[in-house]
């Protein structure tokens, strides 16, 4: 008996829904709202040993309504990422933190290792920085996932 083997593609799966951090209450000090911005899969189905990464960076959070009312995403952190491999070889998968306004690394497989096969998920938790001086309101950023193929 023969079998052939394709390979596929190089994909990713962004969370389908806003995520809430947690709420702030002015107390004349800066502040940090906390929480996660969801799930994100990476859908290696390439059949090879080829490395990936995925970036995520993000808008400033503008106010709902007063756009011209921000806080900085300078203070937007990635401080832990929950890594789990769902499917396939996920050893030499290596997860990091940083901060998202300027985009972070937040998964990579290196090329060679022959490891981020099939699905590997991540929920990254973060910190908004809230100063003092912000404006009562709700407020929402843009989170943006870039993953590209390592040769």
């Amino acid at each position: 008996a023969n079998v052939n083997v394709a390979g596929g593609t190089l994909s990713l799966l962004a969370p389908v829904a806003d995520e809430d951090l947690s709420d702030v209450i002015l107390d004349g000090n800066d502040q940090v709202s906390t929480g996660d911005i969801g799930q994100w899969d990476v859908v290696n189905a390439r059949g090879n040993t080829l490395g990936w990464e995925l970036t995520l960076d993000a808008t400033n959070f503008e106010m709902v309504g007063n756009p011209a009312e921000t806080i900085s995403n300078a203070g937007f952190d990635v401080t832990a990422v929950n890594y789990a491999q769902q499917t396939g070889t996920g050893a030499n998968v290596t997860p990091g933190t940083g901060n998202l306004g300027a985009g972070v690394t937040v998964l990579t497989s290196a090329t060679g290792a022959g490891n981020g096969r099939g699905v590997s998920r991540i929920t990254p938790d973060v910190d908004l920085d809230v100063p003092a001086e912000t404006l009562i309101g709700d407020y929402s950023s843009t989170v943006t996932g870039t993953l590209v193929g390592l040769p």
